[in-house]
């Protein structure tokens, strides 16, 4: 929707917007924390988008369709920078949050636990990933009693 009020003057209208061949390119760097957990951050971002279209309809809209290209470019440039922008605060604010609440240890049964924290940043090449655990089990008696 559309909607343009001035003194002498009140339009509106709708619109359809249409976007097409996206490209998006996101590098994480991996890495630990202190507790040994797995963090995540955004290295590079980028992206592209080939087409954006604009069809506006409504009263006097062949006034705004004059404008059309240089509207449709605004819309292109404005979402080309908000794509990373938003990739980026979703890292910050929703997968690094959710890494933190993983455990590094498990309870095996009632004498013995595992440490599985990271002892190193995890590597990633054309191969594969490669994650380095610390894998040590530990005496459940060694950990102190809840109050």
């Amino acid at each position: 929707m559309w909607k343009v009020k001035k003194a002498f003057i009140s339009l509106s209208g709708s619109f359809a917007l249409s976007v097409d061949g996206i490209f998006i390119s996101v590098s994480l760097n991996l890495g630990k924390d202190h507790s040994g957990r797995l963090t995540a951050s955004v290295a590079h971002c980028s992206n592209a988008i080939g087409q954006v279209g604009v069809d506006i309809s409504g009263r006097l809209s062949w006034i705004l369709n004059l404008f059309q290209e240089r509207i449709e470019n605004n819309l292109k440039n404005t979402l080309e920078q908000k794509i990373c922008e938003a990739i980026k605060r979703a890292v910050s604010s929703d997968l690094q949050p959710y890494l933190r609440t993983l455990p590094v240890t498990w309870l095996i049964d009632e004498v013995a636990g595992i440490d599985y924290s990271l002892v190193d940043a995890p590597m990633v090449s054309s191969q594969g990933l490669d994650v380095f655990f610390k894998g040590e089990v530990f005496s459940r008696s060694a950990l102190p009693s809840p109050l």
